[in-house]
């Protein structure tokens, strides 16, 4: 009996050693687990870099779609027919498309009064030219095609000899829709919109997108006053003038502001 009661006695004091030995070793390992997934749980909750970690892929990818976006921006030129109805209309395109090609072309001075010639036209060139403003051309013609006349260009010339147009210039006459017809002439010739860009009665101005302006004019009677370089009356009230200038000028002051020091006559050679 005292046998039996010594083996329960030892089987009870093994079993509290070992709880009382891997009792706690597990309960401290559930107590780390715990500890780690509430710091992993603080982590995500207050940590920013985790967060845009996970969101920043999403925020690339717009950013990257909104980069690549292009605008459109090139609006589509419709350029107008225009069949000359008269000989007047056939000069009107012909010194339209003459100043178009002179300025696309970058014709110097010299190629100018070539094709001007080319057309029967004689030109003549005056000269003005100082150390402090430069040097400045003005060709005009003696003889004019039929419908058009006071074809007027200025050429400024800087230190190294290049020359650039400034200013050309051509009147039509005027006469039931001739500033329409002159209009889609024009447009044809620089190769832009038949409408304009601006527009107010008797005016029309395109931008051709090389720092100069095409524009289109119904003169009135206090535009003829007082010009510096062409003859007037009252009877050229209505006339069309059509213009290609650098945007430093102004439709406001016209072609007067440069008066001509000398003049040169067109040269046996170039009238041969």
């Amino acid at each position: 009996m005292k046998k039996a009661l010594g083996i329960v006695l030892i089987i009870i004091l093994s079993i509290s050693y070992y709880y009382s030995v891997n009792g706690p070793a597990e309960h401290s390992h559930d107590e780390e687990a715990d500890h780690e997934s509430t710091q992993e749980k603080t982590t995500d909750k207050k940590s920013p870099f985790v967060k845009d970690v996970k969101k920043s892929p999403l925020k690339v990818t717009k950013a990257h779609n909104h980069s690549v976006k292009k605008p459109n921006l090139d609006k589509p030129v419709k350029v107008p027919d225009f069949e000359p109805a008269s000989e007047n209309e056939v000069s009107m395109l012909k010194m339209t498309e003459l100043i178009s090609d002179t300025i696309n072309n970058k014709k110097d001075s010299k190629a100018l009064r070539s094709s001007l010639i080319s057309l029967g036209l004689k030109p003549i060139t005056s000269v003005d030219s100082n150390p402090y403003t430069g040097t400045m051309k003005i060709v005009r013609t003696e003889k004019n095609l039929p419908g058009t006349r006071y074809f007027h260009t200025q050429i400024f010339t800087d230190e190294n000899g290049v020359e650039t147009i400034q200013y050309s210039a051509v009147d039509v006459r005027g006469g039931p829709n001739a500033f329409e017809r002159t209009t889609l002439a024009s447009a044809k010739s620089f190769k832009v919109n038949a409408k304009p860009d601006y527009q107010k009665p008797g005016f029309n101005k395109w931008s051709l997108g090389d720092g100069r302006n095409l524009w289109i004019k119904k003169m009135e009677a206090k535009d003829l006053k007082d010009d510096p370089f062409n003859a007037y009356s009252a009877d050229d009230v209505g006339t069309i003038r059509v213009v290609v200038e650098l945007e430093i000028h102004h439709e406001s002051d016209g072609e007067k502001h440069l008066t001509p020091v000398e003049e040169d006559e067109v040269t046996e050679e170039e009238a041969n």
